[in-house]
């Protein structure tokens, strides 16, 4: 859709990258984060950038540890397993420093996903029902995961995301300044700290995607270029 409304490559990843936050929240969405490598073909080189999420401020070597053991979950759901999300800085750095389309059209298919709705995917369908407790625990990922009873909803179904809808609508109107210093980094940071994170507005207003310089090796007869550590 980016490319048949004039746009380049990076348009059109940035746009598929928040979509993708939308129809598979499972696996990747606004509080996450991510790396991209770009070849630029008019100056045979590449970049890489580093949007991946940091640990905030308080975190601390002994944050998953408990009575002198390792507790995983803590690492994998709860309000400790947040880290300061990457992902807006991330691809809206990306667009305007090497796309041409303006980020509220690159939005328009994610707006478009959570407003009106999409078919919940196997994939997406599996992840809710391996989650359900955890998501029936959180009053507003039950209410947009699972279904008025409580069950998981099923591959199939339309989902529709409005408090997500809105968001995004900001995000295309202001950019990622709301999300990051203003009333919506509030709301994250006010969030994580109720469910026991240690997140804070202040974690979300130092971030910054860090600019990487690829790896370049050769496999075969292939000019690998890749992204660099802490990719793995």
């Amino acid at each position: 859709e980016m490319l048949q409304r004039g746009g380049n490559a990076v348009d059109a990843a940035v746009a598929a990258a928040f979509a993708v936050g939308v129809v598979n929240p499972s696996s990747c969405g606004l509080g996450g984060g991510g790396f991209m490598v770009i070849y630029l073909a008019g100056a045979r080189r590449a970049v890489a950038l580093d949007y991946r999420e940091v640990a905030p401020a308080a975190a601390t070597r002994e944050m998953f540890v408990r009575d002198g053991r390792v507790v995983p979950d803590l690492s994998l759901t709860g309000g400790l397993a947040v880290a300061v999300p990457g992902e807006v800085a991330g691809l809206s750095l990306v667009l305007r420093r090497y796309g041409t389309l303006p980020l509220a059209t690159t939005l328009e298919p994610a707006i478009r996903y959570a407003r009106d709705g999409f078919t919940i995917e196997p994939h997406l369908a599996e992840a809710i029902a391996d989650e359900h407790a955890a998501l029936r625990a959180d009053p507003v990922l039950a209410r947009t995961f699972l279904r008025s009873d409580g069950s998981p909803r099923e591959a199939g179904e339309t989902l529709r995301q409005p408090e997500l809808t809105r968001t995004l609508e900001r995000l295309a109107q202001e950019g990622p300044e709301p999300f990051y210093r203003g009333d919506i980094a509030a709301a994250i940071a006010h969030h994580t700290q109720q469910a026991g994170g240690v997140l804070t507005a202040a974690d979300l207003a130092r971030y910054r995607p860090i600019w990487r310089q690829p790896l370049v090796g050769r496999w075969a007869q292939h000019r690998i270029v890749t992204m660099p550590p802490p990719s793995s």
